[in-house]
């Protein structure tokens, strides 16, 4: 229903095809259709995340999810504030979530890295770090 009141070219129902999407918890449609910018959708993913969470409905964080929340942890981790980028990432295995994990794990320490030689080639060993910040 959503669908076939988002592709109307009258505001209105475009604007009651969001309700369906949040109505229906579809976190991935409802991004599609916002029209805000990226801390109001954040903001807006954040909010139906915990409200689903509350309906014990798990959210999996991929698709427009996933884009928009990398977007902003990438945001927030170009202007320094590395663990409010990673607080954003959640557990999400999705390949460019998990790289920027990655990547904020290791700048804040929480990943060291060691180069170990081989007599064939350089292997490069993760360890996560017991002591946490």
């Amino acid at each position: 229903m959503g669908d076939r009141l988002n592709a109307s070219d009258n505001v209105n129902l475009k604007k009651e095809a969001k309700i369906c999407y949040i109505y229906a918890g579809n976190l991935n449609k409802t991004i599609q259709a916002f029209e805000g910018g990226i801390q109001e959708t954040v903001e807006l993913v954040t909010i139906m995340q915990k409200a689903l969470e509350l309906h014990s409905k798990s959210v999996n964080i991929e698709g427009n999810i996933a884009s928009v929340l990398t977007s902003y942890a990438e945001m927030l981790a170009a202007e320094g504030d590395l663990d409010a980028a990673l607080s954003y990432l959640g557990n999400s295995q999705e390949p460019r979530i998990s790289m920027l994990r990655d990547r904020l794990y290791k700048a804040l320490g929480h990943i060291k890295v060691e180069n170990r030689s081989t007599n064939a080639a350089n292997n490069v060993q993760y360890m996560v770090s017991t002591h946490k910040t």
